[in-house]
């Protein structure tokens, strides 16, 4: 049962890096959620709560976010820590 709790927490710490980096991106672009709720079809309540991580964002929603921001999902993914 360990494992699989080390697994889960490592799996909830790289989420939360991806929803940060994006939360920033978005922030220092100007660019708001009712954008991306339109582009994305997700409503903007549920886009808050993705960005400020009390709710786990999946693959389809960081992929969804990603292109609706205009970058890749390896735009985020591949950012070097500051």
């Amino acid at each position: 049962m360990r494992a699989e709790s080390k697994e889960w927490e490592e799996e909830k710490t790289v989420g939360h890096v991806m929803q940060k980096r994006i939360k920033n991106y978005i922030q220092s672009n100007g660019i708001k959620q009712r954008h991306i709720a339109n582009i994305t079809g997700l409503k903007e309540y549920h886009i808050s709560d993705l960005l400020t991580s009390r709710t786990k964002m999946d693959a389809d929603e960081f992929v969804a976010i990603s292109l609706a921001v205009g970058q890749t999902p390896d735009f985020f993914a591949l950012q070097e820590e500051e």
